[in-house]
């Protein structure tokens, strides 16, 4: 197998270019040695920071306070509604709820069909149950 001159000059001007790459990358570019930066506070900067984070730290008894008092506002608000892990078991416990007043007041409440939910938020949902129920006229008013 015979290299041509083409192909001769082909390889030439490819180890050139390899050379002048290397020479590129290593001699010229090359970042030399990391040098290690001192920390750029002074004493004057981190006593500024250290009173800076104290007064921060301060406040967080405050706030927790204020969450304190915003949980029981909103547990005190969420009293009377059903707490259920899906949509469909808070539909039966509204059912059960309407069978025990019923049956407290002796109303017959038989049956349930549950429509649709609406959901209120990210948290809240509303639940619809429709109920057939005998009673005399006097107990449902």
């Amino acid at each position: 197998m015979t290299i041509t001159e083409r192909d001769r000059r082909a390889l030439l001007l490819l180890a050139a270019a390899i050379i002048v790459i290397l020479i590129v990358r290593f001699g010229v570019m090359s970042d030399g040695p990391a040098v290690a930066e001192a920390a750029g506070d002074t004493v004057q900067q981190a006593e500024a920071k250290l009173t800076k984070l104290r007064k921060v730290a301060a406040t967080v008894p405050g706030k927790e306070a204020v969450a304190l008092k915003a949980k029981d506002l909103l547990s005190e608000k969420e009293k009377g509604l059903i707490q259920a892990e899906t949509a469909q078991q808070a539909q039966a416990q509204l059912l059960q709820v309407i069978r025990r007043i019923g049956k407290a007041e002796n109303i017959d409440a038989r049956g349930g069909e549950f429509g649709p939910v609406k959901a209120l938020g990210d948290d809240y949902g509303e639940v619809t149950v429709a109920v057939s129920f005998d009673c005399a006229i006097e107990q449902l008013v």
